[in-house]
């Protein structure tokens, strides 16, 4: 693949990590080229489908969470809780919750079933490494499973079906959503806790 080409592809999927973290999975193909500043036929020509597309993140997310595991893992024995923390907001800041279900069922024609389930089995394993760090420094309890703990970062950082940053929410009154995203983090790695 050209350069250029490449460049247009990753110019895709940031953008389109971007607008359905941002709106849901329901972004529109087109927003999402103009958001790439690529034109819609090159969104297709690189993802002919949405399924193909919506792999592309899975891929995506996967080699984030293992950039993300082998960053922090490297520093385990720094700071025990710091690092845990640092590494446990990393995760979430990927906005799993955003993505797994759309990316569960994201098969491109012509893919074995098999191969998203590596992709997950990937992802798993990455998390699978820190997490056994966390529970070796006291930090995560023993029955938290990988798959407990990424389903539970999915489900704290699901979209609010309302914005906080916007009218009528004064505030005040309201934490906005990124306040109340970290909020729920700290309160998710109090629950890990043993």
């Amino acid at each position: 693949m050209r350069a250029d080409a490449r460049a247009n592809r990753a110019a895709v999927v940031a953008a389109a990590r971007r607008l359905i973290a941002a709106q849901g999975a329901g972004a529109s193909l087109t927003a999402i080229a103009e958001e790439a500043g690529v034109g819609i036929a090159t969104l297709y020509r690189h993802f002919p489908t949405r399924e193909d597309l919506l792999y592309a993140l899975a891929v995506d997310a996967r080699d984030r969470i293992v950039a993300i595991t082998s960053e922090h893992a490297a520093r385990a024995d720094t700071h025990p809780i710091e690092w845990w923390e640092s590494c446990v907001r990393a995760l979430a800041a990927l906005r799993p919750g955003v993505f797994i279900a759309e990316a569960a069922g994201a098969q491109p024609a012509g893919t074995e079933l098999e191969t998203l389930g590596r992709v997950r089995a990937d992802m798993l394993a990455a998390v699978d490494s820190v997490l056994a760090l966390a529970k070796q420094r006291g930090l995560a309890r023993d029955d938290v499973t990988p798959v407990h703990f990424q389903l539970g970062l999915a489900r704290i950082t699901r979209p609010l079906p309302v914005d906080l940053d916007a009218p009528p929410f004064d505030a005040d009154e309201f934490p906005g959503a990124e306040e109340h995203e970290r909020w729920l983090v700290d309160v998710y790695l109090r629950g890990l806790r043993p």
